[in-house]
C-alpha cells in the first residue's frame, strides 16, 4: 500500500501542492516546496533580496522607536509626536520582511503575505496622517 503525500502550500503563491520537485531546503525537518520553478526562482530571489535588506528594516525600525521614545520621554505635544509611527509603517511598507522564518510565510505563500502586509502598513501609515493632521 501506498503512503498518501500530505498536500503542503507553495511557499511563494501558497497554492497547495505535493509535488517534491521543487523543495527549498532539501533535507530539512521542516520542508518548503514550490509548485514550480517559477514558484522556485522568485523564492530565491526573495530569500536574496531578504537577506540583503532585512538589516536595513531593523536599523530603520530601531532609530524610529528611539525616536518614539523620545518624544514620548520629554512628553512632546505636539502634532508631530504621532510622526515616528508613520516612519515605521513606511519603512514596513518598502521593506515587508516581518517573520524571520520562511516557514511562517507558508500560510498565504510569500506573495499574498507582502501584499496583505503592504496594505496593513498604508492602513496604519494613513491613521498616523489622520492623527497628525487632526491634532
Amino acid at each position: 500500500m501506498r503512503k498518501e503525500i500530505d498536500k503542503i502550500p507553495c511557499l511563494y503563491c501558497g497554492e497547495k501542492t505535493d509535488n517534491r520537485k521543487f523543495i527549498i531546503n532539501p533535507k530539512a525537518r521542516e520542508e518548503l516546496p514550490c509548485c514550480s520553478t517559477e514558484c522556485m526562482q522568485e523564492v530565491r530571489k526573495f530569500i536574496d533580496w531578504d537577506s540583503h535588506n532585512r538589516m536595513k528594516l531593523y536599523i530603520m525600525l530601531f532609530a524610529f522607536v528611539i525616536l518614539n521614545l523620545i518624544f514620548i520621554g520629554f512628553n512632546f505635544d505636539s502634532r508631530w509626536r504621532n510622526l515616528p509611527l508613520l516612519f515605521m509603517a513606511t519603512a514596513v511598507y518598502f521593506y515587508p520582511l516581518i517573520f524571520t522564518r520562511y516557514i511562517r510565510y507558508q500560510g498565504l505563500g510569500i506573495k499574498k503575505t507582502v501584499k496583505v502586509t503592504k496594505v496593513i502598513s498604508l492602513l496604519i501609515a494613513a491613521f498616523s496622517i489622520i492623527l497628525i493632521v487632526n491634532y
